[in-house]
């Protein structure tokens, strides 16, 4: 097992500095002399559905290129200690991982703030929608972890099976590049 290729060439289109190994969302790709580069930028969401690249050892300032990896497992930063067997992922506004979210699990611990991680893609959770939502309306779902409201949403989610009231319990899944809610059981 090799950890760490960064073979990736990237351009940091943030308006922030990514730190070591500093967990980024794609966000395009742009070409230069004919090679391919991918933009990226910090998360924006909560968990990862494969969507999240992971920077080298060193920082990388808004603007520059770096260069990273897609490849796992691989070195991550985590904010927080994290032990093996645990999941963790990409959140709104944070190069870091953060606990009891999904994208990736952790394999082993290679210190503070840093750990081994392999894909382990979020696709699916249980929620409720902030507001009354129809069938084929988009709405915004409150994400729960463990039966209780982790405080982080997820917006666009598609009212796929029926309209969904505020009290509804909703299985969301990652379908068709697109997040789609299911199931309703009223609590």
């Amino acid at each position: 097992m090799s950890l760490n290729r960064w073979t990736i060439p990237f351009k940091n289109d943030s308006a922030e500095s990514v730190p070591p190994f500093g967990v980024m969302r794609v966000t395009g790709i742009e070409t230069i002399g004919g090679r391919p580069i991918v933009k990226i930028g910090k998360p924006n969401t909560y968990g990862s559905q494969y969507s999240h690249y992971v920077n080298g050892p060193i920082e990388v300032a808004a603007g520059a290129y770096g260069t990273c990896t897609n490849e796992f497992p691989a070195l991550a930063a985590t904010n927080g200690t994290a032990s093996g067997g645990q999941l963790w992922g990409p959140r709104d506004d944070s190069w870091e991982l953060e606990p009891q979210t999904g994208g990736f699990i952790t394999v082993d611990l290679f210190g503070s703030g840093v750990a081994i991680v392999n894909r382990f893609p979020l696709l699916a959770f249980e929620g409720q929608y902030d507001a009354d939502t129809a069938q084929g309306a988009s709405g915004t779902v409150s994400i729960y972890w463990q039966g209780s409201d982790t405080g982080e949403n997820m917006t666009s989610v598609l009212a796929v099976s029926q309209d969904f009231v505020t009290t509804d319990k909703i299985n969301v899944s990652w379908l068709n590049q697109r997040w789609e809610a299911y199931c309703r059981e009223s609590i």
